[in-house]
C-alpha cells in the first residue's frame, strides 16, 4: 500500500479505507492535519491561581460537612475510582536502561563512568546498592535463580550486567516494558504488593458502598489485560473475605478511533514501512470517552503511580474523602439550582445561581450579570448553560519544583479569563512574561480529583461537548529515524475538561507520593 503518486499529501482510496477501519473519518483526519500544519497558540496565562484567588482553602466546618457527605455518597453507591493504568514503566527504569550500555555493564565500568560524572551510572549504582530493599527483589532473585545465578553473589562480584539483564530483558522481569500498575511497589509482611493492588485496597476505604461493594475502573493496554485480570483474581482471594468487601472492577482500553496522525517535514502524512498511514496514541486526553463510558456519578481520579503503602496513606484517604464529599455537596447544589432555573415560577432562581457561580466557579463559565439588558428568559437560559455542566473538584498541593501542570487563570480565545490546569508544554517558552507567571506559581496539579459526570436529571453529560479543541498538543517525535510532528488530544485534566465547572482546593503536600523513578520506591513514604 502506498501513498498517491500525484500528491503525497492527498488521501487515496486505500488510505480512506484504512482510516475507516481505524474508526476515524476523513473530516477528523483533515482537522488533525490542519492542527499539525498550524499548531494551536500557547495558553495565555493571566496569573497563577493562589489560595484566595482560584484555590479554595476549606474551613473546619466545610471539612466536617464534606466528611458527612462522603459517608452518605459512599453508602448510597454513588462512588467509582477511575485509574489510568496503561502507562509503561519505561521512565522508572530509564537510568538503568541507559547505564546497561556503559562498557561491559560491570560495577567497575559503571563506577568509572560515575566518577566522570555520568548521572545514569551514578543513579544505577545507587539503586543497585539498595536493590534488596525493593519489593521486586524477590521476583528478581527468582529470575536470577532460573539462570543459575544469585542476587547476593551478583552484588558481591559486581556483576551489574547480569542484574540489569534479569531486570530488563523480555525473558526476565521485562520491568521497563510492563505497566507500572503490575510492578511490585511495596513490601508487606504478606509479600509484595503491586500498585494495582494498592489502589484496590485504598478504594476499599474510599468508595465501598453499604453492601461493601468497591467499584473501580482501570484503563489498560490490551496486551496486559490477562495479567491485570490475574492480579485481580489473586487480590480477591487474598483480601475480599478478610476485609469484607467485593471488588467490582472494570477494564477498558484506549479506542483506536482516538489515535492521531503525524506529519513529516514536507507536510505529508507519515506512513509505516508498508505505506499505510501511521497512527499514534492520542495522549491521556483520549481517555475522555473511557471516563464517560463508566456512566459514573461521582468519579475519583488518581494516577496509578501515586499510591502510598497502607501504613502511610491515612492522610491521603482523609483528604480524598473530603474532596469527594465536597464534590457531592457542590454537585447536588448545582443540580438543584439547574432544576430551579427550569421552573419559571421560581423568581429567585437566577440570583441564587449567579451567587453560587461567583462563589464556587468564578470565571470558569460566562453568564450575563443580573440586571443586565438580557431579558429574563435569555438570562435563565444562559445561567442554565453555565451551571448545567460536568463538575470537578481538584486537589492542589504546594509546588516544590515538580514538573507538570498547575492551576492558572487563563484567557481563552473569546477573551474570557477562567481557572484551568495548564501543562508546561502549553506555555510559550519564548515569552519572558509568561515564564515569569509560571515561576510565580505556588501550586501543582497532582491529578487527585473527583468528577460529577451527571446532569440535573440524572443523565450522563456528553463530555466531548466541553472540550477545548485548541488545547491540543503538537510535539516533535522520532519514528524509524524520521523526525515528525505528532498530535495529542487536549489533556484529560487540561483542555478536555476546559468547559467544566472547576473548583481547585488546597490539599496536604504529603498526599502526593508519585513514583517516577525506581529510586522513589526507596523513599520513606513508600517503605
Amino acid at each position: 500500500m502506498s501513498s498517491p503518486d500525484s500528491n503525497p499529501t492527498a488521501l487515496g482510496a486505500m488510505d480512506l479505507a484504512e482510516i475507516t477501519r481505524h474508526g476515524l473519518s476523513r473530516s477528523e483526519i483533515e482537522r488533525q492535519r490542519a492542527l499539525l500544519a498550524t499548531p494551536p497558540p500557547p495558553a495565555e496565562l493571566v496569573r497563577a491561581c493562589t489560595p484566595g484567588d482560584g484555590i479554595h482553602a476549606t474551613t473546619a466546618a466545610e471539612d466536617e460537612a464534606a466528611d458527612s457527605a462522603w459517608a452518605a455518597a459512599a453508602a448510597a453507591g454513588r462512588l467509582l475510582s477511575f485509574v489510568p493504568a496503561s502507562g509503561a514503566a519505561s521512565r522508572m527504569f530509564q537510568s538503568l536502561t541507559v547505564a546497561r550500555g556503559i562498557g561491559d555493564g560491570s560495577r567497575a565500568a559503571l563506577e568509572a563512568a560515575a566518577r566522570d560524572g555520568d548521572a545514569d551510572a551514578q543513579s544505577c549504582l545507587a539503586t543497585l546498592e539498595r536493590v534488596r530493599e525493593l519489593a521486586l527483589a524477590e521476583a528478581l532473585a527468582t529470575v536470577l535463580a532460573s539462570r543459575n545465578s544469585n542476587l547476593d553473589d551478583c552484588l558481591a562480584a559486581g556483576h551489574c550486567g547480569d542484574l540489569l539483564a534479569a531486570l530488563l530483558d523480555a525473558s526476565g522481569l521485562d520491568a521497563a516494558a510492563r505497566p507500572k500498575g503490575l510492578l511490585p511497589f511495596h513490601r508487606t509482611p504478606a509479600g509484595p504488593r503491586s500498585a494495582f493492588v494498592e489502589h484496590l485496597l485504598e478504594a476499599s476505604d474510599l468508595v465501598a458502598d453499604e453492601s461493601r461493594q468497591v467499584r473501580l475502573h482501570f484503563t489498560i493496554t490490551e496486551t496486559y489485560r490477562a495479567d491485570f485480570e490475574a492480579e485481580l483474581t489473586r487480590a480477591r482471594a487474598a483480601f475480599e473475605a478478610v476485609r469484607g468487601v467485593r471488588f467490582a472492577v472494570g477494564f477498558s482500553t484506549q479506542s483506536p478511533s482516538t489515535d492521531t496522525i503525524a506529519l513529516a517535514g514536507d507536510g505529508s502524512l507519515c506512513r509505516d514501512s508498508e505505506g499505510r498511514v501511521l497512527f499514534r496514541p492520542g495522549g491521556h486526553g483520549a481517555l475522555l470517552g473511557n471516563l464517560e463510558a463508566t456512566r459514573g456519578d461521582l468519579v475519583l481520579i488518581k494516577n496509578i503511580d501515586n499510591v502510598a503503602p497502607e501504613r502511610h496513606r491515612v492522610n491521603a484517604v482523609a483528604s480524598r474523602r473530603r474532596l469527594t464529599g465536597l464534590t457531592a455537596l457542590l454537585a447536588d447544589e448545582a443540580h438543584a439550582l439547574a432544576r430551579r432555573l427550569e421552573d419559571r415560577d421560581d423568581a429567585a432562581a437566577p440570583s441564587s445561581a449567579q451567587r453560587w457561580l461567583e462563589r464556587w466557579a468564578p470565571g470558569s463559565v460566562v453568564a450575563p450579570a443580573l440586571g443586565s439588558s438580557a431579558d429574563v428568559t435569555t438570562q435563565r437560559a444562559a445561567l442554565l448553560r453555565a451551571i448545567a455542566r460536568p463538575l470537578r473538584v481538584c486537589g492542589m498541593v504546594r509546588n516544590t519544583g515538580d514538573p507538570g501542570g498547575g492551576p492558572f487563570w487563563v484567557r481563552d480565545a473569546a477573551g474570557n479569563v477562567r481557572p484551568q490546569i495548564v501543562e508546561t508544554a502549553q506555555i510559550a517558552q519564548d515569552s519572558p512574561e509568561q515564564l515569569a507567571i509560571l515561576r510565580r506559581s505556588t501550586h501543582f496539579n497532582p491529578t487527585d480529583m473527583v468528577c460529577a459526570l451527571g446532569d440535573h436529571h440524572g443523565r450522563p453529560h456528553a463530555l466531548a461537548d466541553f472540550v477545548d479543541p485548541l488545547a491540543a498538543f503538537v510535539t516533535t517525535k522520532s519514528n524509524a529515524g524520521r523526525t515528525l510532528r505528532a498530535l495529542e488530544h487536549p489533556g484529560l485534566w487540561n483542555g478536555a475538561m476546559a468547559g467544566w465547572l472547576s473548583v481547585f482546593v488546597e490539599i496536604p503536600r504529603d498526599v502526593f507520593q508519585p513514583v517516577k523513578t525506581l529510586a522513589d520506591l526507596l523513599s520513606d513514604p513508600h517503605r
